[in-house]
């Protein structure tokens, strides 16, 4: 077991677009220090550092990351602008 005496310190968590019609395909990406375990909301458990796309349907990604000693989180925003009638993604 590793003990960590520095706080969980999230480098950057972020989106290759903020603004999307729903359901278009966005890459969330991250990389954090200091921490035992790194979580993301609507997606679970993940690396320290890494990324992934995924189809959006949520307004908001939430990173938390932890150690021994503390948790470190941040919040992605992303504004998610409704279908046309009639429109395939």
């Amino acid at each position: 077991m590793t003990i960590l005496f520095d706080d969980p310190e999230i480098l950057y968590f972020k989106s290759d677009a903020y603004r999307v019609l729903e359901g278009s395909l966005i890459k969330i990406s991250w990389s954090v220090i200091n921490a035992q375990k790194v979580s993301i909301s609507s997606i679970g458990q993940v690396e320290l550092t890494g990324e992934i796309s995924i189809n959006c349907y949520e307004e908001k990604f939430r990173i938390i990351a932890e150690n021994s000693k503390t948790l470190s989180e941040s919040e992605l925003i992303i504004q998610l602008l409704p279908k046309p009638k009639n429109f395939r993604i």
